[in-house]
């Protein structure tokens, strides 16, 4: 079961440094970056990415696309400016030795038709998937907390997949936003399990979304994991949880070990 963790737009380079004894002990495999905004911190971050991938080759990259109201997919009016931007976004992690990218599809006015924006976000996902395979990428939708996103119940997000038709569009699970959703937590899992491709890990209380350490909210991860081994899974599981350090990282990475050696003494 491989682990992986995030490493936002303001880490800086101590703290990537930080970060290499938990590579070197093989606690993780891989990472999941994102996308600096500022042209200067965009150089640096990048920079340290490829210090990283240069003293662990074997490290694998996920790149999380921008999520902001900034870079919502869902809006008409300024979606052609945003695939170009997000293609761009694509040449750039494709430099960093990324294969996959997380996206979110966007806001939706919950007082129309969803129709609407399932229409619209279908083309504009096969734009972006066909862009993505030129590269050798991959596209992965992420499961929304709330109805006002598109991409929240699992029937929808299959939808979409499906009406795209692209080899390149899989999915990624998110425990926390399950949780908070008014879907069964593994419902994800049941409509779109052979869909699943990456899967982020954190915890809550079922009534936002608060990115904390296992056992500090109520998900059921016994449950989730003995469902993804049954899927036959191989992806990571990325623990996107809220941390200040690299001790942080390790004592998740523990309670991670813990848990799935329970599972495999069971």
């Amino acid at each position: 079961m491989k682990k992986c963790f995030t490493i936002n737009t303001l880490r800086n380079t101590s703290d990537f440094h930080s970060y290499y004894p938990l590579i070197q002990d093989r606690l993780f495999a891989a990472v999941e970056i994102f996308y600096p905004e500022q042209p200067e911190i965009r150089a640096i971050y990048a920079q340290n990415v490829r210090d990283l991938l240069k003293t662990f080759p074997f490290l694998e990259i996920v790149f999380h696309l921008p999520f902001n109201r900034t870079h919502d997919l869902c809006f008409i009016e300024t979606s052609d400016v945003l695939i170009e931007k997000f293609q761009n976004i694509m040449v750039f992690a494709k430099d960093l030795r990324v294969k996959k990218l997380t996206m979110h599809l966007g806001y939706v006015n919950v007082e129309l038709a969803r129709d609407q924006y399932i229409k619209h976000i279908l083309s504009v996902l096969k734009k972006l998937c066909t862009f993505a395979a030129s590269l050798g990428l991959a596209l992965m939708i992420e499961n929304m907390p709330s109805n006002s996103e598109l991409g929240y119940a699992p029937e929808e997000i299959r939808t979409i997949i499906e009406q795209v038709g692209a080899d390149n569009l899989g999915f990624i699970y998110d425990t926390g936003h399950a949780h908070v959703s008014e879907f069964p937590d593994l419902s994800y899992l049941d409509v779109l399990g052979k869909y699943l491709w990456h899967c982020h890990l954190n915890d809550n209380h079922g009534q936002k979304d608060e990115h904390l350490a296992f056992g500090k909210g109520n998900f059921d991860f016994s449950s989730f994991f003995k469902k993804t081994i049954n899927l036959g899974y191989q992806g990571l599981y990325c623990l996107e949880i809220l941390f200040n350090d690299a001790n942080d990282l390790r004592s998740y990475a523990n309670s991670f070990d813990a848990i799935a050696k329970t599972l495999i003494l069971q």
